[in-house]
């Protein structure tokens, strides 16, 4: 099996046609970032053009307070996500730095199972909620809330995926499999 090759995107290697899985790959790769994204900029410039709508023109945009409440119902759990993947939510990494690199893993490893436990637990529930919510409308625009509650457990279920492989590594340095150290030295999470 040949590695590949570094600094080339998975259609650039060697055997891959030109252009192939590109588009896809990059939309799961970024998925948090595009759609989280694309929901803060627009919820950004709603919340924007209808201040000066409603303070200028004295007429403020209908159902505008209902999208800018989607968009960033939508970039707060996706945010969420995001932070796992990236590994930059808060935590508390002086005590850890202290113990021995398996001691940290460990940490780590209790960290990212409490992180997955409050994944799944908001996955369950948001899914119930989402249940009864097709049956509740948006009051000017008449939507379903469904579409706003929808992004619970779409970030969560992201949160337990970008999770994984966290702590596959953390678990590779709990067994000692991975002799080396992240940057700091710390396990992450």
């Amino acid at each position: 099996m040949t590695t590949p090759l570094p600094g080339l995107a998975h259609s650039e290697r060697p055997g891959n046609p030109p252009g192939r899985l590109r588009f896809p790959r990059i939309l799961l790769d970024r998925f948090e970032e595009i759609v989280g994204g694309a929901a803060f900029v627009a919820m950004t410039a709603m919340v924007f053009v209808n201040v000066v709508c409603r303070y200028l023109f004295n007429d403020p945009i209908p159902g505008s307070d209902e999208l800018a409440t989607l968009a960033f119902t939508w970039s707060t759990f996706l945010g969420a996500s995001l932070g796992i993947r990236r590994q930059i939510h808060l935590g508390i990494e002086f005590v850890t730095r202290l113990f021995p690199p398996r001691v940290q893993a460990l940490c780590g490893v209790l960290v990212s199972a409490l992180i997955a436990l409050f994944a799944f637990l908001l996955l369950f529930y948001s899914w119930h909620i989402m249940r009864s919510a097709h049956l509740k409308l948006t009051p000017v625009l008449q939507w379903p809330y469904t579409v706003v509650y929808l992004a619970i457990p779409v970030g969560a279920l992201l949160m337990l995926l970008r999770l994984a492989p966290i702590v596959r590594m953390q678990l590779r340095r709990l067994i000692g499999r991975n002799g080396r150290a992240p940057i700091g030295g710390v396990v992450p999470l």
